[in-house]
């Protein structure tokens, strides 16, 4: 009997008064068994977190949200329980991971408090015996020193030990199924194959069943047993993952893997776009719903629901020209090169250092140093991209802080086109302001809800005495693909790829020469991240700019970058220009970083490569 066995699962809901319910999934079957990775991958309003909350009793109740269908869960029916039977279901027959390990854990109670507290509201025990079992998750987890970290708060942790502290506190009660939404999506590579090794042990360990929602196919390739592609709350392809990823036979399946970056492919290559956006689910289109974005429709496809088709061994997709074979050919390789380069230093570090206090005891006294940089020497070029690569806390962050005014440094020079950046007078602080801009991580965090997408953009303009005429602001969306209707709304009426254009065409604005991408693209869905690479390569070939691209995603690196530099533990190990870079790394912190990549061939058995270039993980353990 599977562990996990998912039938006809449709999920509305209510719509405003004389309004129709919402159906954000439609009819999903999924199964899965002890041991085993499934993957849930798609754009964002897929339906793939919908989807997983309905398998934790998370979404809201009737008449709010309508759940039908079946979810047996190890021989439970779940669909329809109420509160007190889901207080009993949760975190011990079936638990989740979230995206955020910072909200998931709370930062008034210690480490150690939390997961105890999983553990007696399952299981009667004393709180020394719940301590233990504490030790034993955090171990699982693999969190170092584990016992140490009992009496630790989430803000005294990274990143990756906050992480594994949320795992230890999903795993504490030993469920059976684990629903791990975007585990990894903001660490680096290191940590990212850390947690990812992690997980697949416990589901051996622990004879447990993972369901892995995530939108890095390179993470499918290499942890995933399993995949099913939802598209519009349905579920258009599903099979094992090495015969969606070899032979995609769904055209968004297809699209999906067209958008993703490859570590292995050739420097500053065009990617694939998928056009449009996915549509709303109160206005699906008849028929198809990828109709509207697919390449190789016909007619029928706008009028005709596509059933799934087996296609034998546990195969099927959901298109009506799957015995057709249709096929998405990316585009001639369109190679990034930017515009003639003079070869001049805009930006230059010069044996920068930057050290931060230590400080402690009752009156807070400096009782050591932190060195986050030391001794660094790099230059940024006129019109070309140097991206900085290395694992969280190697100093990428706290260097460009002191490029951006937010840090002196200790020791060395900053300087900016002449400008010596830590000691600029009146004249030439409004240079850098005006010049050097920054596109940040998070959209949803950059952008003033309270503020129209006019504001938001006619701001810095006046502080810079710029035009900000309609005309001027309507020209900054049309640099960025958007057009001048979207000047009168607010940014929560936007997705977020398009909230990361109107960021981008918000640093545009003043004209730079110079733009610091800071993880600018790691949370947004392939398809986007695509949308968005392609666009930054356009604004660099018509205007000239350089960029300071920081980012953990060696795929994404391999696609826009002409120069690397690689830092590790405050200090250069490596730099170059990325072709070099990526064909004959020298130092072998570089070599283990591109080993760990996803999709990366040193990560790989030999032999041939599916349709994206990802090995998976079961072609690498017949191999």
């Amino acid at each position: 009997m599977s562990l996990l066995r998912v039938t006809d699962l449709t999920v509305s809901f209510a719509g405003r008064t004389g309004q129709d319910p919402v159906r954000v999934v439609d009819g999903v079957d999924l199964h899965l068994d002890a041991g085993e990775t499934l993957a849930v991958v798609g754009e964002s309003g897929s339906g793939k977190t919908v989807t997983a909350l309905s398998l934790l009793g998370l979404n809201p109740t009737a008449p709010t949200c309508t759940t039908t269908g079946s979810v047996l869960i190890d021989g439970t029916e779940v669909v329809g329980l109420g509160e007190r039977s889901w207080q009993r279901v949760r975190g011990s027959t079936v638990a989740m991971v979230f995206q955020d390990p910072s909200a998931a854990l709370n930062p008034l109670l210690t480490i150690g408090t939390q997961i105890a507290d999983a553990v007696r509201a399952h299981e009667p025990m004393s709180r020394e015996h719940a301590r233990r079992r504490a030790v034993e998750a955090l171990d699982l987890a693999r969190m170092p020193g584990a016992k140490g970290r009992l009496g630790q708060y989430a803000h005294e942790l990274s990143g990756g030990m906050r992480q594994r502290a949320a795992i230890a506190l999903a795993i504490a009660a030993r469920p059976r199924l684990l629903i791990a939404d975007e585990p990894t999506t903001a660490l680096d590579v290191a940590v990212q194959a850390e947690i990812m090794g992690m997980l697949g042990s416990l589901c051996s360990d622990l004879d447990m069943g993972l369901v892995l929602i995530t939108h890095d196919l390179g993470v499918v390739a290499g942890h995933a047993d399993r995949v099913a592609v939802m598209y519009a709350g349905r579920l258009v392809e599903t099979g094992t993952a090495a015969s969606v990823l070899r032979d995609p036979r769904m055209p968004y399946t297809q699209s999906l893997l067209a958008a993703t970056p490859r570590v292995d492919g050739p420097a500053r290559q065009r990617l694939t776009a998928i056009g449009g956006r996915p549509p709303n689910p109160r206005d699906r289109p008849p028929g198809c719903p990828f109709q509207p974005r697919c390449p190789v429709a016909v007619d029928r496809c706008s009028t005709t629901v596509p059933p799934r088709v087996d296609l034998g061994q546990g195969h099927s997709a959901a298109c009506l020209l799957v015995e057709q074979r249709p096929t998405i050919e990316p585009p001639t390789a369109t190679i990034h090169s930017g515009p003639a380069v003079s070869g001049d230093v805009l930006a230059r570090f010069d044996d920068v250092s930057l050290s931060y206090p230590v400080r402690g005891g009752v009156l807070r006294r400096v009782t050591g140093h932190v060195h986050a940089v030391r001794g660094v020497s790099l230059s940024v070029t006129r019109g070309r991209t140097l991206a900085l690569v290395g694992e969280s806390g190697s100093g990428k962050t706290s260097l460009t802080k002191m490029l951006l005014r937010l840090e002196k440094p200790d020791r060395g020079v900053v300087s900016y086109d002449g400008i010596d950046v830590a000691k600029p007078d009146r004249d030439q602080v409004r240079t850098l302001q005006r010049e050097v801009q920054v596109v940040f991580q998070n959209p949803y965090a950059s952008l003033d809800p309270r503020m129209r997408v006019r504001e938001l953009l006619a701001e810095p303009m006046k502080v810079h005495g710029l035009d900000t005429a309609e005309a001027e602001l309507a020209g900054l969306l049309r640099d960025v693909g958007l057009d001048a209707g979207a000047l009168d709304r607010y940014p929560a009426a936007f997705s977020g790829g398009q909230r990361q254009r109107i960021a981008i065409a918000r640093a545009l604005a003043l004209r730079p020469k110079l733009i610091v991408c800071d993880e600018a693209v790691s949370a947004l869905d392939v398809s986007v991240q695509a949308q968005v690479l392609n666009l930054l390569a356009d604004l660099q070939q018509q205007h000239g700019m350089a960029y300071l691209f920081i980012t953990h995603d060696l795929a994404v690196v391999r696609s826009v970058a002409h120069d690397i530099a690689v830092m590790r533990e405050g200090q250069v190990v490596e730099s170059g220009p990325a072709e070099q870079i990526y064909q004959d790394p020298q130092h072998d912190y570089t070599r283990s970083l591109l080993a760990m990549a996803p999709g990366h061939p040193s990560s790989t058995a030999a032999g041939p490569a599916p349709a994206a270039g990802l090995e998976t993980a079961s072609q690498r353990s017949t191999a």
